[in-house]
């Protein structure tokens, strides 16, 4: 029983010295001369091996013959060297390139190497030898480092599991190495670089990666919770990192040494990126070529992305930052933002912080609720092209803070008073050339302003175009005059054409005026209507400010007509909701249905020249707030049941000639006006300077103090007189009819229905 026992233990440890790990890292500076460098027990007993150094088809026979327990074997900082002779993997004299892993390195003609799990390969392989891993049939992991996949051969995996073994490459390379041949048997391909680490604890960022991952990671996402040690790690201790996301991680507070700071202690706010994140005093992070920073930051440190010159990334500032540090971003010259978007809530942009971000495109947007924008801010950033927007709450612009933005075309700023500025915050722009847009009444503060005056000043939406040629308004106006036009007069020709460009491509337009255009013919499909349609001359088109479904041109709030328009098509102003006034001119003769339909913002007298001998349905429906229409022909235009719906006919006086209130009386859809004003030609300017004012049969004077006013039917009989201090008049007469109205010696005629 004692033997047994004793031939058991000696069993078990011989077992336990087989499962040990044994790891050597050595470094040949002479190829071929590996086995003469390790002992006779580390060759049966090294499991893991780091090779460095020069070595040749020699050492890999030492390792295939004489290093019985191999399993894990580290090249990939070795040079493989040429080597000629009968000494190398195969048994005759054969020549062996350089940079090729040897035919039948780890078979000897027998049986493949079975200990053998993993191999790293250097980035200098260009080939690999037929039966190089012949029936290596514990092989699991081949790890590649060449961005052109090896020279393979017919045989140089086979008998290896290549639907188990795991091949590793270089990032971006997991659908070029199944392409080329022998090497598109391997199912289970990882790109090497790629790390993950979920639910990080603040500060372990270095102690959960190891060596190797800290020295090869190139993409690396993060989750969990970081703070400025962790920043550091990146930095300082992964000189391959590229690809860095880091948006669904949330940044910690840290107080102490080892942050990116430096030795010294150090507070790091909570949310914000570290001061100095990816700049060490000297160099920024070259590696870095991608970035999603968390997206609850709400600061961004002094120096944080300083001289990150390869971060060629379409930067997304995170929409909660309010202050932008130091320098944050100077010298990342490759940004390819266009253009930049910063976050609204950004209140601060401090000194050179996007300064030198020469590939920088397009327009820049200050956010509204920026107040300063400091020195140097955007110096020499050299791609700006278009409009640079300054916000109505900036009041200070630094030195040097657009210096050499040559790009720019218009600086529109927002704010009535001139934002202080320095001699040298525009250097570089050629200011005869570049627009100053400024609101509109501010031009004369500008024009005294220093260093503002130097400008070309317009004010903003402000535009006068003579339009020679009808049809091509759209094609005279820039992009950005479509959208920030806000008031436009147009002389010359137009037509449908150009009525639509103005409905449906000028999206702040608020005034209008056309009172010395004409507006000509014109027919087919690209005029307000969708379809084929005629369109006359002098009307102004149906649909004009109308886009369908209940919808009006919002903006528009005052339209002065043309002087010589006839007619106003259908629906022409429909639904314009905040257009306040309109005069019509004495020229029209006719006003479609649904004209003004649902103007609800058209207020107090609404006039009818004479001209007009028709008005069709629904043409001032739901303009309720109309308190007078006041006609001036003394025949009635012919109108529909629905003209004025909506109106209060009660309430709303209608004012009509003197002599034709009998015939307004007796007129459909007139009569249903309460409250009807007959005024006397020659005497109308006492309704104004009595404020003379008629609803259903009540009579109110105004400005009539210590002045008698007495009121006479038509048989003379007085119906009212009085005289005292009060200033106000008000009675009733007894029933309609007409009625003379005396103010001392000023007469008037009205007509009480």
């Amino acid at each position: 029983m004692k033997k047994i026992i004793t031939a058991l233990f000696v069993i078990l440890f011989a077992s336990s010295i087989v499962a040990q790990t044994v790891t050597k890292t050595i470094a040949v500076t002479g190829a071929g001369t590996l086995s003469s460098l390790l002992t006779t027990t580390e060759k049966t007993t090294v499991t893991d091996l780091t090779v460095t150094g020069s070595i040749d088809a020699r050492d890999i026979k030492c390792l295939r013959d004489e290093m019985t327990q191999l399993s894990v074997l580290d090249i990939k900082n070795a040079s493989l060297v040429a080597y000629s002779g009968s000494d190398g993997t195969l048994p005759a004299a054969v020549n062996y390139p350089v940079n090729e892993i040897p035919a039948y390195s780890f078979y000897d003609g027998v049986t493949g190497k079975s200990t053998l799990t993993k191999i790293y390969l250097s980035d200098r392989i260009t080939s690999i030898g037929d039966y190089a891993f012949y029936n290596c049939l514990g092989l699991a992991k081949i790890s590649v480092a060449a961005t052109v996949p090896p020279v393979c051969q017919p045989n140089t995996f086979k008998g290896v599991d290549q639907t188990k073994c795991i091949l590793e490459v270089p990032y971006g390379l997991n659908e070029i190495y199944p392409a080329e041949l022998y090497w598109v048997n391997f199912i289970h391909i990882i790109e090497k670089g790629i790390k993950d680490v979920t639910g990080l604890t603040a500060g372990t960022l270095s102690s959960v990666l190891d060596a190797d991952e800290k020295a090869t990671t190139v993409k690396l996402t993060i989750t969990g919770d970081i703070d400025a040690r962790d920043v550091k790690c990146m930095r300082d201790d992964m000189p391959m990192l590229s690809l860095l996301y880091m948006d669904a991680a949330t940044v910690k507070e840290f107080v102490g040494v080892g942050g990116t700071f430096g030795n010294v202690s150090h507070t790091y706010p909570a949310n914000e990126m570290p001061a100095f994140s990816f700049y060490n005093g000297t160099v920024g992070k070259t590696s870095l070529t991608n970035l999603k920073m968390p997206s609850s930051l709400t600061s961004i440190g002094q120096s944080a992305f300083y001289q990150c010159s390869n971060l060629a990334v379409n930067l997304a500032i995170p929409s909660a930052v309010t202050s932008i540090g130091i320098y944050a971003f100077k010298g990342c010259a490759n940004l390819i933002n266009e253009p930049l978007q910063l976050p609204g809530n950004l209140t601060v942009i401090e000194e050179g912080a996007f300064e030198l971000c020469g590939n920088i495109k397009g327009s820049l947007q200050i956010p509204n609720k920026v107040t300063r924008i400091k020195d140097s801010g955007f110096r020499n950033c050299t791609s700006f092209s278009g409009v640079l927007i300054i916000p109505s709450g900036v009041s200070d612009i630094g030195f040097y803070t657009f210096e050499n933005c040559k790009g720019f075309t218009k600086i529109s700023v927002e704010r009535g008073t001139p934002p202080v500025i320095q001699s040298n915050t525009f250097n570089g722009i050629d200011k005869s050339a570049c627009v100053l847009e400024v609101p509109i009444g501010a031009t004369a503060a500008y024009q005294a302003a220093d260093y503002w005056k130097e400008f070309t000043i317009v004010e903003k939406g402000l535009k006068v175009i003579n339009l020679t040629t009808p049809g091509t308004l759209s094609s005279l106006l820039t992009n950005d005059e479509k959208l920030s036009i806000t008031n436009l007069t147009i002389t010359g020709d137009l037509d449908a054409r150009d009525i639509k460009c103005l409905r449906d491509e000028l999206s702040q337009i608020a005034v209008l005026n056309i009172s010395n255009a004409n507006i000509v013919a014109y027919s087919g499909t690209a005029g307000t209507m969708a379809t084929n349609t005629t369109y006359p001359a002098n009307e102004m088109p149906q649909s004009s400010f109308y886009l369908g479904s209940m919808n009006g041109r919002l903006t528009l709030t005052t339209i002065v007509l043309p002087k010589t328009l006839t007619s106003i098509g259908a629906s022409a102003f429909g639904y314009c909701e905040n257009i306040s006034t309109i005069s019509i001119p004495n020229s029209v003769t006719s006003i479609g249905m649904y004209a003004f339909s649902n103007c609800r913002s058209l207020t107090g007298v609404l006039t009818i020249p004479n001209s007009i001998a028709t008005i069709g349905d629904y043409a001032f429906c739901n303009c309720t707030n109309i308190t007078k229409v006041s006609v001036e022909s003394t025949v009635p235009a012919i109108i529909q049941t629905n003209t004025f719906q909506f109106i209060n006919k009660t309430t709303c006086v209608l004012d009509v000639p003197v002599g034709s209130a009998a015939t307004y009386l007796a007129a459909d859809y007139w009569k249903e006006f309460k409250s009807l004003s007959v005024v006397d030609g020659i005497n109308d300017i006492y309704v104004n300077k009595y404020a003379i004012r008629v609803v259903n049969k009540n009579i109110s004077v105004d400005n009539v103090g210590n002045i008698r006013v007495s009121c006479f039917d038509c048989l003379g009989r007085c119906v009212f007189s009085a005289v005292d201090s009060n200033p106000k008049k008000d009675f009733t007469v007894p029933r309609s009819g007409v009625y003379v109205l005396r103010i001392e010696n000023d007469r008037l005629k009205l007509m009480i229905k």
